[in-house]
């Protein structure tokens, strides 16, 4: 831990710096940014609604998800990767490999 008690190392290199908050359920927030989840989706042939049933909510959840209309937390990465076959931080990461495995 750095003296103002960041993590060293192993954060994605854009959040290193970045504040942690918590969001209204108590989870860790994502800070706003650019997210790939539209795009998997489409590489997995899913729509909004076959996306939506498997993690469990509506497909207008969704949609605010991927327009950044709604705050990503660390649950929603989890659960969403999960649904999309890939790893958590590869909805929000610069494209590479989006076929690891989930978390």
């Amino acid at each position: 831990m750095t003296p103002h008690g960041r993590a060293r190392g192993g954060a994605q290199p854009w959040l290193r710096g970045a504040p942690i908050r918590l969001s209204q359920q108590g989870d860790v927030a994502i800070p706003r940014s650019e997210n790939r989840i539209r795009q998997i989706r489409a590489e997995r042939g899913l729509s909004l609604e076959e996306l939506a049933q498997r993690v469990g909510t509506s497909n207008q959840q969704i949609s605010h998800l991927e327009l950044g209309k709604r705050q990503l937390t660390v649950d929603w990465l989890r659960r969403l990767g999960a649904a999309l076959g890939c790893h958590p931080w590869a909805l929000v990461e610069e494209p590479s490999d989006t076929t690891g495995p989930p978390l």
